[in-house]
């Protein structure tokens, strides 16, 4: 669940002079005041705003705010007559017929530009205004915003704009119905390919292993016209991502935060901070949308919007919650002003806090962890008053200038106390650090699946782009080198990929191995195979430097590879070279890659074997989940696999199927328990082997959870799923798709299946065939798009086998649910356990 966090700035009467020195000018501190309207005014001329007829909005900007404020009008405005009498005295104009504004002024210098611009904001902290070719204001009366802006054929707009978004907001929680906006299949597809390609990612690497934080800034239409032009805008914001990096430094925040990118936006700026925070989060208009387009290409982990002075809310943000969400990345969006942004406000750095769940001080909200807030020095400080970067002043006259540093339980020589155990926004920051740099690159992209290998020929079996097909059979003892960076989806700069290898009618029992080819042929397997079946699996494959990978079979056999996702280099899912975790059997050649759970014996029949992962076989320490192969050898009798952590109960789904005498492998994503350990039920007796092949780090978006059964077929006691939803269906097939949701409508609520959040984009799931009728194969695919030429599962007559895949969820607009297709060739039942969610 996310909050929503907006901010004001306390010494904006300090900010105009900074404002004027920007301008090349010497503008007038201008104080306003809100009142009712009582007739003629009480100082000044009235006759400034005159009631115009409705004007053309083609950008359907004029619509939106009215559409979204309490009361609105078109009025014309007297400028030069308002700029002459701001200069002379003071001047009051009616709003509406109840509610007038007043202002007294002092002066005016030109602008930028060689124009006439008059911009100032008020002591009070209430009032902000600009006077160029059109006017421009923001008024707060009690908790109520009014604004003026131009609306086009040279009228303007004046709104009184609801109370929910304005002021201070800490805890505004989105719509549930409200989806988070995301790229179209269409538009992922263009980004992939205007992705940089090469070895090395644009992420920096940190040596002393800080969290790098990338950030994409841009800034608004008006913002460029305040600055004086795109140069003078991006040097400015520039130095606040400088200002930003030496103020973590300085506080012990062990985040180097690194540009993504800065660009102009064609936004215009609208009433509030809040509104074009929402604008920018949802994409209401196509310049914004690019600007979701720009994060996905530039991989950007969170994306900052620096606008036009606001007035009274001059930044806000959406605040970081303590429980993960699939929203997270979602709502990684900032909005500043141009007058707050830089030093010494600190505005970007400030909103840049609440993306990591950093709150204000005491009173002002209270953040991702209970000690989440700045730190004000009391009245009466030795040292005077001051406040660290997110705490706010706590009255219009306190004299609490920032000081460059995040609240911590330290003390600054020459500053004094900068926190507490209770007011520790270092910490904070520190503690979801990995997090939100976890957000970009997503650690996987789907697509497909498409086909990217197939040795059989004839016109059925093709390849997706021609390559690669009918070669022929493969020889017993053979390597084939399979090109797969600048196929399907797959990019230079991606480090390995989600391939299903399926072994058709091998001429013996064997196993087939993949790895980069730039590595040695590794002793763990992949996929196990007898003569004559056809056996998949899902291999997590790491590419070489040229992004190939090589394949060798030990027996004679046909290959078909398809690709289904593509893990982006830097991704916080991390492959590796195909190492041995365990091997029950004994021998010379039956080894673990580092000595360890090697030789054990047979594992009975309904016990449970723990396996140390994290630390082994170039899995990191701190990994919070695995990419692992488990292989079922010779069971006594029919049975099943299951793997879960050990710190949780033991689920009723499986990871594996197997009959007597069989060798059966499948790929599964394990969470580990806190300890990196996890724990493997057999059913039966039999030999097991463990290979790793990824990790998932820490901070990683891509969230494994208990097994969950999400779709049952067959009836019969025991025969249900986690939530009696989607069960005793009865069989799929021949030739027929379904539809499975894994996020649901619930009466009036919204709510995920099996432990899978609501702002899930894609899932992992484990799927098994059961006593299919005849022979056939299983897809999995998006909704949205036809059935693929690929296959996840093969089976026979008979079996029970299982494989695991990658989907993608899509919207539903009449069933209104998320979730992903399954179409079978032969009729059989389906088991479907979900694993993981990103």
């Amino acid at each position: 669940m996310q909050h929503f966090a907006s901010w004001r700035e306390a010494f904006l009467n300090k900010s105009s002079r900074r404002v004027c020195a920007l301008l090349g000018a010497a503008a007038a501190l201008v104080v306003g005041s809100i009142v009712p309207a009582a007739g003629a005014s009480a100082t000044g001329e009235s006759n400034h705003f005159t009631d115009a007829p409705a004007v053309a909005d083609p950008s359907g900007e004029v619509e939106s705010i009215t559409t979204n404020a309490v009361r609105s009008r078109t009025v014309h405005i007297d400028v030069d007559g308002l700029l002459a009498d701001l200069a002379t005295g003071s001047v009051t104009f009616d709003l509406f017929d109840d509610t007038s504004v007043s202002f007294t002024g002092v002066g005016r210098g030109a602008g930028v530009d060689g124009g006439s611009t008059w911009s100032a904001t008020g002591e009070s902290s209430t009032f902000s205004l600009t006077i160029d070719d059109g006017v421009r204001g923001t008024w707060m009366s009690g908790a109520t915003v009014y604004s003026v802006r131009p609306a086009g054929d040279g009228a303007h707009l004046v709104a009184e704009h609801s109370n929910e978004s304005a002021g201070r907001v800490e805890h505004q929680e989105p719509d549930p119905d409200d989806r988070p906006v995301a790229l179209s299949d269409e538009r992922i597809a263009e980004a992939l390919a205007q992705r940089p390609s090469g070895e090395q990612s644009p992420r920096s690497a940190q040596a002393d292993g800080s969290a790098v934080v990338r950030v994409l800034t841009v800034y608004t239409t008006s913002a460029r016209t305040w600055y004086g032009g795109a140069a003078n805008a991006e040097a400015a914001i520039a130095a606040m991502v400088n200002d930003t990096n030496t103020i973590l430094s300085n506080s012990g925040v062990d985040v180097q935060v690194e540009s993504a990118g800065i660009q102009h936006v064609a936004h215009n700026d609208l009433a509030t901070t809040s509104a074009d925070l929402q604008a920018l989060t949802f994409a209401d208009t196509e310049a914004l949308d690019d600007v979701h387009f720009e994060r996905f290409i530039t991989d950007a982990d969170v994306v900052m919007m620096v606008r036009s002075p606001a007035g009274f809310v001059c930044g806000s943000a959406w605040a970081l919650q303590l429980a993960q969400s699939g929203w997270d990345d979602d709502y990684a969006f900032g909005v500043i002003d141009s007058v707050c942004a830089p030093a010494p406000e600190y505005g970007y750095a400030h909103e840049f806090g609440h993306l990591f769940g950093a709150d204000h001080g005491y009173g002002d909200g209270v953040g991702v962890f209970s000690y989440s807030t700045g730190y004000r020095a009391p009245v009466g400080n030795p040292g005077g008053r001051y406040r660290t970067v997110m705490a706010y002043e706590d009255g219009p006259d306190c004299e609490c200038p920032v000081i460059p540093y995040f609240s911590s339980p330290r003390s600054i020589d020459g500053i004094g106390s900068i926190g507490s155990a209770s007011q520790d926004n270092t910490r904070t920051m520190n503690n979801t650090a990995a997090r939100v740099a976890a957000y970009r690159p997503l650690p996987y992209l789907t697509f497909g699946p498409d086909r990217l290998l197939e040795t059989r020929s004839g016109p059925d079996n093709l390849t997706a782009d021609g390559e690669f097909q009918g070669q022929g059979v493969r020889a017993a003892g053979s390597t084939l080198q399979l090109q797969v960076s600048g196929r399907s989806l797959v990019i230079d700069s991606d480090e390995a990929v989600l391939l299903n290898v399926t072994a058709i009618n091998p001429s013996a029992a064997g196993h087939i191995t993949v790895w980069p080819c730039n590595e040695q042929q590794p002793t763990a397997s992949n996929l196990n195979y007898t003569p004559g079946g056809v056996v998949a699996n899902t291999v997590l494959a790491k590419l070489d430097n040229r992004g190939r990978v090589c394949i060798y079979t030990h027996a004679q056999v046909h290959l078909v590879v398809d690709v289904s996702a593509a893990v982006p280099n830097d991704s916080s899912l991390r492959p590796v070279v195909p190492a041995r975790l365990l091997e029950t059997r004994s021998g010379p050649a039956f080894r673990t890659s580092d000595g360890q759970n090697q030789g054990g014996g047979v594992r009975s029949a309904g016990s449970v074997t723990k396996i140390e992962v994290a630390g082994r076989g170039g899995v990191p320490p701190t990994a919070t989940a695995a990419m692992l192969n488990v292989t079922a050898v010779n069971p006594s009798a029919a049975g099943h696999i299951t793997v879960w952590p050990c710190d949780q109960s033991q689920p009723t789904a499986s990871s594996l199927n197997a009959g007597p005498g069989q060798v059966v492998p499948n790929a599964v994503l394990a969470k580990l328990d806190p300890q990196g350990n996890i724990c493997i039920y057999t059913h039966a007796s039999m030999h097991l082997l463990l290979d790793v092949a990824g990790a998932v780090t820490n901070g990683s978006p891509l969230v494994s959870i208990q097994p969950a059964r999400v779709l049952e077929t067959r009836s019969g006691a025991g025969n249900t799923t986690v939530d009696g939803y989607y069960r005793n269906t009865g069989p799929i097939g021949p030739y027929q798709w379904a539809r499975l949701a894994l996020i649901h409508e619930v009466g009036d609520q919204y709510v995920g299946r099996g432990g899978v959040d609501t702002g899930a984009r894609s899932a992992i799931v484990n799927i098994t065939a059961v006593n299919p009728e005849s022979a056939g194969h299983i897809t999995a695919y998006d909704c949205a798009f036809e059935i693929p030429n690929a296959s996840n599962l093969n089976y026979a007559p008979g079996q029970v086998v299982a494989n695991m895949a990658i989907v993608t969820l899509s919207y539903d607009d009449i069933e209104v649910d998320e979730g992903f297709c399954i179409a079978s060739r032969g009729r059989t039942h389906l088991l479907v356990d979900v694993v993981a969610w990103l």
